[in-house]
């Protein structure tokens, strides 16, 4: 167990990386042991982008954030806001959609974004059930899109085709 997860819950108990908790849950695994096997896939014909488990870990880092972790007096994001995100990216990650780049914003906001093929996807978390996101897409201008994405709909379409080269 590492510290930082321990700070976090406040000292109530052990807290096991909310990323891997929410996949033993979505596998309907039983124990505390969970194999996660680090993916390299690359969705980009010739390179290599970040993976699955990248983006675990990096869910997992933000838990150590500190306020002013960005030298303004930036805002770490909530445990909940990492678990809430942690949980709609393995959806996301469950129908073999690209793996994203996690980044912290300043206002204690996460972001997830994916490039490829002419597409660009940025997801807010902003808040627990509370995302934005942004689409923008060189090949079909008028797809741009910006709002609320229910159930992640038009996200999803955007990846899939990041993913396929559609």
């Amino acid at each position: 167990m590492s510290a930082a997860l321990d700070r976090h819950n406040g000292g109530g108990g052990p807290v096991r990386s909310l990323w891997s908790t929410y996949q033993r849950c979505q596998a309907g695994a039983q124990t505390d042991a969970m194999s996660f096997q680090p993916e390299r896939e690359s969705f980009l014909p010739g390179l290599v982008g970040p993976s699955w488990h990248d983006a675990g870990r990096r869910l997992d880092d933000l838990l150590d954030l500190q306020p002013g972790w960005d030298s303004y007096g930036g805002r770490p994001p909530s445990p909940e806001l990492i678990a809430y995100a942690a949980a709609q990216l393995s959806g996301l990650k469950a129908l073999h959609l690209p793996p994203p780049n996690i980044a912290p914003s300043g206002d204690g906001q996460i972001l997830a974004t994916w490039r490829g093929r002419g597409i660009e996807v940025e997801l807010w978390f902003e808040a627990p059930y509370c995302e934005t996101v942004v689409i923008d897409d060189e090949q079909f201008p008028d797809a741009a899109y910006a709002g609320a994405d229910p159930r992640l709909a038009k996200t999803t379409q955007a990846l899939r085709r990041i993913g396929s080269g559609m």
